[in-house]
């Protein structure tokens, strides 16, 4: 089971690493194949991996309830679709020639999600206590809206 485990969290990683790639240089700076852009070229390791779990996705889920070492229906259609989509964005992106052509595409862009960063600032505002209450959000978003 250690070396399963390994290799599943080893893949994981590859995953976020490849969805997380904001930069064309960082593969350079960090001597990593997978921190890398998604381009054209037939051997991208980034293609590679979001195709891989769009595959394995379906043979880890489980439509009987919780089952041991596999996905629940929704968390395995949602990684699915989330990988079949990013890549077909990006061969969209790669291959259009209406106005901008892209030579390459930094999948960290798209899985941007500024909620935690206004979550933050709430919880901030509250006295730096982790869990806040509606009250707390209302006060906080009305002294912002104040401000402007």
């Amino acid at each position: 089971m250690g070396d399963d485990c390994y290799v599943h969290l080893e893949s994981g990683v590859k995953l976020w690493k490849v969805l997380h790639c904001k930069s064309m240089n960082e593969r350079a700076g960090l001597k990593d194949d997978y921190r890398v852009a998604i381009d054209s070229n037939e051997e991208n390791k980034g293609v590679g991996v979001l195709k891989e779990w769009a595959d394995c996705t379906k043979s880890m889920t489980s439509a009987k309830g919780h089952v041991r070492h596999c996905l629940t229906t929704d968390t395995g259609s949602a990684l699915y679709h989330t990988c079949c989509a990013l890549l077909d964005v990006s061969k969209v992106l790669l291959s259009t020639n209406i106005n901008v052509r892209y030579d390459f595409v930094l999948l960290g862009f798209f899985q941007q999600d500024d909620l935690e960063t206004h979550f933050g600032h709430f919880r901030m505002a509250a006295g730096c206590d982790f869990y806040i209450t509606v009250q707390d959000v209302f006060s906080t978003h009305s002294i912002d809206v104040a401000k402007l």
